[in-house]
């Protein structure tokens, strides 16, 4: 079991590599070696960012009472990494590290917190040459699906025939 002092020496590290966008209160982190994007509120971002390898859980907490000026709650950071760490948006914790920030989340994390609450959802991104193998059916050609790949009844083959008009698949 790791101490309290042990525990206040982790510094993590947000992966290098990743993508992150602002889309209005919370950001969309793009991972391109999984392929998949993470949705994260503020509370998540405001951790990630502050993942710097060189913060420790306690500074953290205080950027993070900073940002949402609330009182700093180490027990949400610890929530909050955890998640991040199972996502693999952060370099690996030790195990033991991330058994004993889960179990103290799990305790201390009450309503009180309720509104610092850590949100990560993850949505896997197709690859350009997968989203490009969408086809739609040459009755399917709009204004809107013009320069899309189509595919005519009889053959299903695609990309061989592209959206040229209302209705045209050439």
């Amino acid at each position: 079991m790791l101490d309290h002092d042990t525990l206040m020496v982790v510094k993590p590290r947000a992966r290098a590599g990743l993508v992150a966008r602002p889309v209005g209160s919370e950001v969309v982190v793009y991972d391109p070696d999984t392929h998949t994007a993470h949705c994260l509120n503020r509370t998540a971002a405001i951790v990630l960012r502050s993942a710097d390898g060189e913060s420790s859980v306690g500074a953290i907490a205080q950027r993070l009472a900073l940002e949402t000026e609330t009182k700093p709650d180490e027990d949400v950071v610890w929530a909050t990494l955890e998640r991040l760490t199972e996502t693999k948006l952060l370099e690996s914790m030790p195990p033991s590290v991330a058994s004993v920030s889960r179990r103290r989340a799990l305790r201390n994390v009450g309503l009180g917190a309720a509104a610092l609450a850590p949100l990560v959802a993850s949505l896997l991104v197709p690859t350009p040459a997968q989203a490009a193998a969408t086809c739609i059916q040459q009755a399917a050609c709009d204004a809107t699906t013009i320069g899309n790949n189509c595919y005519v009844l009889a053959t299903s083959e695609c990309p061989t025939h592209v959206c040229t008009g209302v209705g045209v698949c050439q």
